[in-house]
């Protein structure tokens, strides 16, 4: 509540106003005691020029009377809120509406002065409170990137998330927070977005939730306040923007573009995934990529995932792995491997979500590098060993790179370094030239020292 100053008597007395803030819409109003408690102000799309003049679409009412159309007023000038008073009492006379509409401006002004509050983290503690929307994928009311090569399953990945989330359903080893969802597209059709969005909820086995949508035209830089006024409309807690390159409203590899995406992104305050393509020439190398444009919409993520084509990708069964290639807040998450299964190729009614194993996924492995290519290797002769009721007697690095398609010499130093760098001792050779993963060799020593005992 704001108060400001007026006349009466000779006298001046505090006038408290109750400002009401939705997202970046102002509206004040009186208390129900006051003379004035039928006047009611309302401001919305701020904007501020070269000469620091602070301009609002203003709307007034008196009760439910309308006295003021929605109009661009100059805050700062005596001459814009002159023509607003004037109207008014046109409408409405015998109000003293040129004190109301200054005090109501200044207050107006006052309260979008005051920004954030500095706070003195000194007296704050660790919160207990949930860190992720969904662990690891969305950093909880920060912004999130997911990017990959066309035609890899983005889109579904995030459907599939806000599904989770509308629904507060747990499944494939995700656990949301719940709340309100929001998808702005700028790529497909809505009825499109429909059909995907009601054959994940059968997968689910799930009544669709509530689930906002919204086809988008303007960039989000220039719809922010709009934006930010349905994100508290709605109350929402997620929102995907599909995708990048035409939501930041400019060239995706101008610095000043990224950033200005960013910050407008940031001020919706909730939970966002922003989804980027990468360039086709990064698409085609093997590794990981980075979002197409400035190295900003990676810089300006706080939670970066790639999207990998998985080992499967058939018409009916297409597998997705994801590789983290950013993490502000700490070290970082392994890679995961999701398969969708779909009814129908052309037009799915049901779509399934299970998560797979990662070392099934050629992709996640090649991102990972040597090391992780040489554990799934052992961990998969393991196992012929175990169903073949044979021994198992290590891998070779030549057998390891014959697998994988890459040079034997980057497995021999994965397996050497682990060999005298106490660190990173994850292999063991059983013998020459043939190795296995120190843990199992351990415990299968362990075993045979247990049986040789009895």
């Amino acid at each position: 509540m704001s108060s400001a100053s007026r006349r009466r008597g000779g006298l001046y007395t505090e006038v408290n106003e109750i400002v009401t803030k939705t997202g970046n819409i102002l509206e004040v109003s009186y208390p129900q005691e006051h003379e004035w408690h039928l006047i009611r102000m309302k401001f919305e799309n701020f904007k501020t020029d070269s000469d620091y003049n602070e301009k609002a679409e203003v709307t007034a009412w008196h009760q439910n009377k309308e006295v003021f159309s929605p109009s661009r007023v100059n805050l700062t000038a005596n001459r814009g809120r002159n023509d607003v008073a004037k109207r008014c009492d046109e409408s409405i006379p015998g109000l003293p509406w040129g004190t109301i509409v200054d005090n109501i401006c200044k207050t107006v002004r006052k309260e979008r002065k005051k920004g954030e509050p500095v706070v003195d983290l000194k007296f704050g503690e660790i919160s207990e409170s949930s860190q992720y929307t969904i662990d690891p994928f969305l950093i909880h009311n920060q912004a999130n990137l997911l990017y990959g090569d066309g035609g890899l399953g983005k889109s579904w990945f995030a459907l599939f998330l806000a599904s989770l989330i509308a629904t507060g359903k747990s499944h494939a080893g995700l656990t949301p927070e719940p709340g309100g969802v929001m998808y702005i597209d700028y790529e497909v059709e809505r009825q499109d977005m429909t059909n995907r969005f009601i054959a994940l909820c059968n997968g689910l086995e799930i009544e669709p939730p509530h689930f906002q949508y919204r086809k988008q035209i303007a960039d989000v830089i220039k719809d922010q306040e709009r934006l930010t006024e349905l994100v508290a409309k709605h109350n929402i807690q997620f929102v995907i923007i599909d995708s990048a390159a035409m939501a930041c409203g400019g060239k995706p590899e101008d610095a000043n573009v990224a950033s200005g995406y960013w910050n407008a992104l940031n001020a919706l305050k909730c939970t966002t995934l922003t989804i980027a393509h990468v360039s086709k020439a990064e698409a085609s190398e093997r590794g990981s990529s980075t979002p197409y444009g400035s190295v900003f919409w990676r810089n300006g993520a706080r939670n970066a995932w790639e999207i990998k084509q998985g080992t499967v990708f058939e018409r009916l069964k297409k597998e997705f792995g994801l590789v983290q290639t950013k993490l502000n807040s700490g070290a970082g998450d392994p890679p995961r491997n999701f398969l969708f299964t779909f009814d129908n190729p052309k037009l799915a009614r049901k779509v399934t979500v299970e998560s797979a194993n990662t070392e099934s996924n050629q992709s996640l492995m090649e991102a990972e590098g040597p090391r992780s290519m040489a554990e799934a290797s052992i961990k998969e002769e393991r196992r012929n060993a175990t169903a073949q009721s044979r021994a198992f007697e290590g891998v070779s690095a030549s057998e390891v790179a014959e697998k994988w398609g890459i040079p034997a010499g980057s497995i021999a130093t994965a397996f050497s370094r682990s060999k005298h760098l106490d660190e990173t001792k994850v292999f063991v050779q059983r013998s020459r030239g043939k190795w296995d993963l120190r843990r199992m060799y351990e415990e299968d020593v362990r075993q045979e020292e247990m049986y040789s005992s009895l």
